[in-house]
């Protein structure tokens, strides 16, 4: 089976939980999967019954979902099993991937979780038979290889990084199939995992005084299933309660729970309903109408001519697909934070060297430049080699940012060339993008005598030919800030980032560039990081939160880090409209084009 890639399923991700289940917090539940008395739970008053997914039959677990249970089915996705069907039809693969003997498990083995690329396509198919039996989520066991001493010659510090990022690829994967998925033990991991999973499953919390961890399941609201072997009754249960636990004991060969059946199944409930995508034509549909109808037989001509012309030496543009991963080294609160694992790293423009970005390109990672677009900084090297030019541009002071003033983008004409110049500088230096920063003057009072009102249409002109002149030079462009404008403009940028749209709540905004499949970087400097994260994988949103002088991220690093994706080649004359959107035009067919849209742009 073909190997899904990461970025796809980070594009899918919870696009899909409008048809997922949820496991609200006190769900029964009944195993009749594994454990000392697995086959001796029974499924009376108990709305989750786990069971496993080779033994089960498919007529069984259709009988069981018919009666009001929620299905969920248990897989090993951390050894390989020498006497399941799919090892054995494989053995091949599966051998390539082994690690270390797990010793007690007769037949079982660790898999090496370093050799990710060879490991998802035997997972995707264990979560599609799970799919193609009717389950409704996934028990993943054996997901804590990184504390098992499971590859040899990699420490526990060595492994972490992968397996998080493989426990997050496996969530992704789940969802893509409309599956929930449950993180079993791992309990080191589960403050970084626990925004994406859908429940937990754990054994042995209290006899290892571990099921405080748990809080972090329960307080999103998310069921926490529990077993024990040993120790008092009374004390496994009163801990289950204080922790909001259903936890079960084995006793005598079966299984007792610390809590009651219930007497009714309730109704299963979901996720709730996402906005679904707009329909729109595809590109091919929008060029015909807007040739045939719109764009007059001359210019046609002279379009098609120039573009061809500009297609045959274009520069190929790097894109961002959702959920890319980042690292803030630009700007902030935060202390300057590592770049491993992250592809995209953010850089200041002038304050970074040539060298420290040929550098990062050279480990695969993709360099952004940061600068201001929207403001003069009067310590910038090109401001003081060209006070006068800057001076004239100048609008209304910033206040609370000294020696930066807001830019009067009334004044585009001489405004361009400055830009041109910074941009040209990120080209020099070997960024592969660049963040402008400030591109929302229009909203700030930034021109004296000038309301909000007064000055958008001259905002979306001058962030427009940004887009486009960074496209001329071969470089991405993202979109900061700027809410109001997401939505006129996420054709012409090919990312976003935002600064504390959760406490804001404008978060969903950012759907327009998402749906579109263009990352969104986020930040936020205050709140809670359970709410923020939330929020952020509800919009598909790369977010850091800056506490106590560090970046912490909603979203776990990459190990090995992702191809770079770059657009497809575009066709010269039937796709001439997304060159429009990527790639500086001649200035009279552009605003001959643009002017349908945009009427007052131009």
């Amino acid at each position: 089976m073909k190997s899904l890639s990461l970025a796809t399923f980070f594009l899918l991700g919870y696009h899909c939980q409008a048809s997922l289940i949820r496991l609200p917090v006190g769900s029964t539940w009944t195993n009749n999967a594994w454990g000392d008395g697995n086959s001796k739970d029974s499924t009376k008053g108990m709305k989750v019954v786990d069971v496993d997914l080779f033994d089960a039959k498919e007529s069984r677990i259709k009988e069981l979902k018919e009666n009001g249970h929620v299905v969920i089915c248990y897989i090993s996705t951390g050894t390989t099993e020498s006497w399941r069907q799919d090892y054995r039809e494989n053995k091949s693969e599966w051998k390539k991937v082994q690690g270390r003997d797990m010793g007690d498990w007769e037949g079982e083995t660790w898999i090496d979780i370093t050799k990710l690329d060879k490991i998802k396509p035997l997972m995707t198919r264990r979560f599609q038979i799970a799919k193609d039996k009717g389950c409704d989520g996934i028990e993943a066991d054996n997901v804590d290889c990184y504390q098992n001493k499971c590859v040899k010659g990699k420490s526990e510090k060595d492994l972490k990084s992968y397996q998080l990022t493989y426990n997050r690829w496996q969530t992704e994967l789940a969802h893509s199939l409309d599956l929930i998925i449950g993180l079993k033990n791992s309990v080191g991991l589960i403050k970084d995992l626990a925004p994406f999973y859908d429940f937990g499953v754990n054994e042995e919390c209290v006899q290892w005084k571990e099921c405080d961890n748990y809080k972090y399941f329960t307080q999103l609201d998310k069921a926490v299933f529990g077993t024990e072997y040993s120790g008092s009754v009374s004390k496994i249960c009163s801990t289950a309660k204080k922790e909001k636990m259903m936890t079960k004991f084995s006793k005598s060969g079966r299984w007792k729970n610390c809590f009651d059946g219930d007497k009714k199944l309730p109704e299963t409930v979901y996720y709730p309903e996402e906005e679904k995508p707009e329909e729109k034509p595809p590109v091919e549909e929008k060029v015909k109408e807007k040739v045939k109808e719109k764009v007059e037989e001359k210019v046609e001509e002279k379009v098609e001519e120039k573009v061809e012309e500009k297609v045959e030496g274009k520069p190929t543009l790097i894109r961002f697909p959702s959920k890319t991963t980042w690292s803030n080294q630009a700007w902030g609160d935060g202390k300057v934070e590592g770049s491993a694992g992250k592809k995209m790293v953010d850089v200041d423009l002038f304050d970074v060297s040539k060298a420290k970005i040929t550098e990062l390109k050279s480990n695969n990672h993709v360099v952004i430049c940061y600068f201001s677009a929207g403001t003069s900084e009067d310590w910038r090297l090109d401001y003081q080699e060209n006070k006068s030019a800057w001076q004239k541009v100048e609008g209304t002071n910033m206040g609370e940012w000294e020696g930066e003033t807001w830019l009067d983008i009334t004044q585009l004409d001489d405004i361009k060339p400055l830009m041109t110049q910074r941009l040209q500088i990120a080209v020099d230096k070997g960024c592969d993008g660049v963040e402008p920063d400030n591109v929302d003057c229009y909203q700030n009072d930034c021109v004296n005598g000038k309301g909000s009102s007064d000055l958008k249409s001259f905002q979306l002109n001058y962030n427009i030919w940004l887009a486009q002149e960074a496209h001329r030079l071969g470089l991405a462009v993202g979109l900061k800030n700027s809410v109001g404008l997401l939505e006129d403009l996420v054709e012409y940028f090919d990312f976003a980032i935002n600064e504390e749209c959760v406490q804001w709540d404008e978060c969903e905004a950012y759907s327009h560039f998402s749906k579109a499949d263009k990352a969104v970087f986020g930040t936020e400097y205050e709140g809670s990081f359970n709410d923020i994260c939330k929020t952020a994988d509800k919009y598909s949103i790369m977010t850091k939160l800056h506490t106590e002088g560090e970046w912490i991220n909603c979203f776990v690093e990459e190990y090995p880090l992702p191809e770079t994706l770059y657009y497809a080649e575009l066709d010269p004359w039937e796709k001439f409209y997304e060159t429009v959107g990527h790639y500086n035009m001649p200035t009279d067919v552009r605003q001959k084009l643009l002017a349908k849209k945009h009427q007052k742009f131009f």
